[in-house]
This record gives structure tokens, C-alpha cells and sequence, in this order.
């Protein structure tokens, strides 16, 4: 078949011509826009590393809590907690506790942590961070950084540092875990798998586009387009980050290399598709240029608007997961679609220039047009025949529960998961993923009207579906204190007064003695009552008499007067 033999009037608009006029210069502009934004800026991935924002927003009403604990409590600014978990293959002893007061006191001099839950250290308050076996304990730290951002991570990380640093005694392990640690373990597993799966799929789409073209020269310049579209859109992006202009998360570099990879072959296919179309249909080389142009450039600008666009209207999201994917997505696939629109062109003039974009063999033409004969023919039935394929793939969506439990999707010599399997081992399950509740008043509550709610309350979340345990101040071990129950206080009561009876009965045996003595005493009082009585009666016959005996004596007075007259 000559390829070269008709020349078709087409249309040739303004940009197609001159693209292909100066496809060299387009070219050469692409590859120094892509060697400059590596040169200027550094790699996507130390950018994104040192440049992301927390993956939970802090206006959400947990972190909200977290930081409101923190502050009430004098304690940390951010949200970010990690747990250090001691686990031996022995009960923990005092070389244990040596080294626990030791890493203690080297995390609190740490400029990197904010507060250590210092409980295994204080005698009143061991037993509630200790494993009923004995065999291990964990103490809570809370470090600099929110939660997923660079400055957390640096946390963790110094404190790994830290627990590495110190000699462990004989027989202990020392795991740093908990939801800080397992999420910057899955960022930095999510990074290094990245350049993996970029490989396998530039393999996939080698092997995918040399079945389809049967031409090795046309797979390595289509994949010599999407590697241009996928580098030009991570320098962007980078430089946009680096330079603080947007916000940024480890899961946009992993989201926008799958979608230039996918859209970028995309629209390489489309464009080659279209050329190999016109060159089976007879038209010369320089037509089907201008043919694949027409027919392709407004299909992958629309396609690309829309995947843009869509992944923009991410930002509107709460959820720092997504809405710091939405522009660097957006900025990404603007780039892949300005690259397709522009360099891909260039490529295929200078390609077909010597004869590389040729098609092989005859395309399917026949099998698309029987299918939209059938489709045409029969739609109802089409209509059907889709409708339950895609019921088919439905039928699971009813079962569908999705899953926050991180650590299914991490493998088990992941450093956080082994903590975490430490603590299951010895402690209720999800141990180091406890909630915080605080609870505020306007008054201090250290009394006992105060304590007595505060239990009540405890009691009542305890019974809430879901809730295991629940250590509180009334409830330092997770249990109610047994000297504060009712039943035991009724014991004790009959226990002191077991001991006192012996006491009491010689009390009772006293007081029996001194009642009879009294009863004598009483006798007497009576006794004496009576001679008193009697005294008085000699006294009231004396009186009458010392009476008479006065007017006696009065009376003689007179008489003797009476004789001194005469």
C-alpha cells in the first residue's frame, strides 16, 4: 500500500501550522522548560516532604479537643501523639525501670517533644500503664507538629532517634508507635513503592503499546511524550510548592503521576490513532498531520479540562487528605494537556518526517462499524444487555463497610505495627488508639460532690456500645477503686466495729458497775436527805426557842428598868 500516493485538501488552522513549521523549536522549548524546573527547583518528593500540611485539619472538632486539652493542661500545642510501649520477655524490673527513667528524662530535655505522660514513673499511678502480666507498659509523648505534617514527622523521627541512642537492658524491646508513627510509616512506604509502581506501569504501557502498534520507535516516542508530560508537570508542581504558592501532601505526587501516566497515553494514542486513520484512509503524510491535529487536539483539551477540573474542585474539600491534592493535580494535568496539545504535535511531524508513525497493519475499522451497526440496530437491547454488566459489577456494593483501621494496609515489619502488635499482645486491643475526654467546669472539681459525677460519668460512657475500658481520675487502673465502692465501705464499717466490740462490752460491763454505784449513792443522798430534813426541824424548834428565850429576856429588860425607878 503506498501511503504517500493521495493528498487531501484539509483544514489547517493557525497553531497546527505553526507547530509543524517550527517543530524543532517546540521541542527544544519543552525539553529546557523540563531541564530548567529540575535545575531551579529540587525534586517533588524532598519538596513535598519538607513542605506538607497536616492530613487532618485543625478546625475539625477532634483536633479541635486534642489542642484544647493540650493547652489547658500546659502540655502541647499540637496533635500529634505517639506512644513508647516496653515490652520484655520477663516482668519488667528495676534495670527496666532505670532505663524507662533515663529515656524519660532525655525525651523531656528533646526540643522536639512537648510533654511525656510520665505515669509508669510515679508509684500511685504505675499499675494503670502496666500490663496485668507484667511484661510491658507504654507511656504516651506528645511532639511538635500536627499530625501528617513534616514537622511531626521530624518528631517521630528524633525521637526514634533517641530510643536507638540509649542501650536497652537484656530482654527488652522498645517500640515507638501509635497514630502519629503508623501514618508516617504509610507516607514514607506510599514514597518508596511510587517509583516502583511508576516502573511497572511505564512497563505495562510498553508492553500495551507494543501489541497495539507493533513498532518499537512508536512505543519509545509515545512513552518520550508522556515522560515529558509526567517531568514537566512534577517540576511545576515542585516549584509551586517550593516557593509556598500552594499546599501540598504526600498523596498528590502518587495521584498525579497515575493520572499523567493514564491521560498522557491517552492522549498520545489519540493523536497517533487519528494519523494512522487518515494514513489508512489514503491521505498523505502532511493531511494526516493535520487531520490527527483536527480530529484529537479538541478531545484531549476537553478531557483534560474536565480530569483538571474535577481534581480542582478537590480543594474544596475539608479534609487535608484531599483538598491539598486538588491543585497540584489540577496544575499537573494542565501541563500534561499544553505538552499533548503542543510537544506532541512536534513529535509527530518530526516522527513522520522519516516514516516512524506508520501504521503496521490495517486498523479494526470493520469491527467499530459492525458494532455500531449492532448498537444502531438494536439499542434497547444494547441498553439491557450494559445495564446488567453493570449490575454485575454492583452486586458487591451492598457489602461494602469501609475500613479506617491503617494498619491492614501495612506490612507487619513496619516499625508502628509491630508496637502496636506489642501492645495487643498485652494489652486490650487498639490500646494505643484510646480516645481523650475532657471534661470542664466552671469551678474546681477536686471534691467530693465533684468526684462522685465524674465516676457516675465514667460509669456511663463504660457501658456505651464500643467502649472497653475507660481510665479516668476516679478510675486510674481502668476499674472502679475498691475502696470507693459502696459494698466495700459497708465492709470496713462491720470490720471496725468487730474490732471495737471488745472494747465496747467492758464499756458496757463499766458503765454496769458505775450504775450501781450510783444507785448507792443515791441511797445515801436519800439517807442524808432525811437527817437533813431532821437538822432542820431540831433547827426550826431551836429558832422558837431562842425566840422565847428572847422575849424572856426582853421582857426581865423591862422589868429590871422598871425596878431602877423606884
Amino acid at each position: 500500500m503506498n501511503h504517500d500516493s493521495a493528498t487531501v485538501d484539509v483544514r489547517k488552522p493557525f497553531v497546527a501550522r505553526t507547530i509543524r513549521k517550527f517543530a524543532g523549536p517546540v521541542m527544544l522549548g519543552w525539553i529546557a522548560l523540563m531541564v530548567g524546573l529540575n535545575v531551579i527547583v529540587p525534586q517533588l518528593e524532598p519538596v513535598t516532604e519538607a513542605n506538607r500540611g497536616p492530613l487532618v485539619p485543625v478546625d475539625a472538632p477532634s483536633s479541635q479537643a486534642l489542642i484544647h486539652i493540650g493547652e489547658v493542661f500546659k502540655e502541647s500545642d499540637s496533635n500529634s501523639l505517639l506512644m513508647v510501649v516496653l515490652e520484655g520477655d520477663h516482668k519488667l524490673n528495676e534495670a527496666d525501670h532505670a532505663f524507662y527513667d533515663d529515656l524519660v528524662a532525655k525525651l523531656k530535655h528533646d526540643q522536639h517533644v512537648q510533654y511525656v505522660m510520665n505515669l509508669w514513673g510515679q508509684g500511685t499511678t504505675a499499675a494503670g500503664v502496666q500490663s496485668n502480666d507484667g511484661l510491658a507498659s507504654y507511656t504516651l509523648v506528645r511532639v511538635a507538629g500536627d499530625l501528617g505534617s513534616s514537622l511531626s514527622d521530624q518528631s517521630i523521627k528524633a525521637v526514634r532517634d533517641l530510643v536507638s541512642q540509649i542501650k536497652t537492658p537484656p530482654g527488652l524491646k522498645v517500640y515507638v508507635s501509635g497514630a502519629a508513627p503508623l501514618s508516617a510509616d504509610m507516607l514514607e512506604i506510599g514514597n518508596k513503592s511510587l517509583i516502583t509502581i511508576m516502573f511497572v506501569t511505564i512497563e505495562l504501557i510498553v508492553a500495551m503499546l507494543l501489541a497495539v502498534y507493533r513498532s518499537i520507535s512508536t512505543a519509545l516516542l509515545i512513552l518520550v511524550m508522556v515522560m515529558m508530560e509526567l517531568v514537566c508537570g512534577r517540576g511545576f508542581v515542585s516549584f509551586l510548592a517550593y516557593h509556598k504558592f500552594i499546599q501540598i501532601s504526600e498523596f498528590a505526587p502518587n495521584i498525579l503521576v497515575s493520572l499523567i501516566l493514564g491521560a498522557g497515553t491517552d492522549y498520545a494514542i489519540f493523536l497517533i490513532g487519528r494519523y494512522h486513520e487518515a494514513r489508512q484512509a489514503g491521505e498523505d503524510r502532511e493531511a494526516a498531520y493535520y487531520s490527527a491535529v483536527n480530529g484529537a487536539s479538541h478531545v484531549i483539551l476537553g478531557s483534560g479540562l474536565a480530569v483538571a477540573g474535577a481534581t480542582f474542585c478537590l480543594t474544596f474539600t475539608r479534609l487535608n487528605y484531599f483538598n491539598t491534592c486538588g491543585i497540584p493535580c489540577a496544575v499537573a494535568m494542565l501541563t500534561a494537556v499544553a505538552a499533548a496539545l503542543t510537544f506532541g504535535p512536534a513529535l509527530l511531524t518530526l516522527g513522520s518526517r522519516f516514516g516512524i508513525f506508520e501504521p503496521k497493519r490495517r486498523g479494526g475499522a470493520g469491527i467499530w462499524r459492525k458494532v455500531g451497526t449492532l448498537t444502531v440496530r438494536w439499542p434497547g437491547r444494547v441498553l439491557l444487555a450494559s445495564c446488567v454488566v453493570v449490575l454485575v459489577g454492583s452486586l458487591t456494593l451492598p457489602t461494602y463497610h469501609p475500613n479506617y483501621d491503617d494498619r491492614l494496609y501495612v506490612a507487619d515489619d513496619v516499625p508502628s505495627k509491630q508496637g502496636y502488635a506489642a501492645s495487643d499482645r498485652h494489652f486490650p486491643v487498639s490500646k494505643l488508639n484510646s480516645d481523650m475526654l475532657a471534661v470542664e467546669s466552671d469551678h474546681d472539681m477536686r471534691n467530693s460532690t465533684d468526684m462522685l459525677a465524674l465516676d457516675r460519668l465514667a460509669r456511663n460512657i463504660f457501658h456505651s456500645s464500643g467502649v472497653g475500658m475507660i481510665q479516668s481520675t476516679t478510675r486510674p487502673l481502668g476499674t472502679p477503686l475498691e475502696h470507693s465502692s459502696f459494698t466495700y465501705t459497708i465492709g470496713t464499717m462491720g470490720t471496725k466495729i468487730k474490732e471495737l466490740l471488745p472494747f465496747l462490752t467492758d464499756l458496757n460491763n463499766r458503765l454496769t458497775d458505775t450504775a450501781s454505784i450510783t444507785d448507792r449513792m443515791a441511797g445515801l443522798l436519800r439517807r442524808q436527805q432525811g437527817l437533813t430534813s431532821q437538822q432542820a426541824g431540831a433547827a426550826h424548834i431551836a429558832a422558837d426557842a431562842a425566840r422565847g428565850m428572847k422575849e424572856v429576856t426582853d421582857s426581865m429588860r423591862d422589868n429590871v428598868a422598871d425596878f431602877d425607878d423606884f
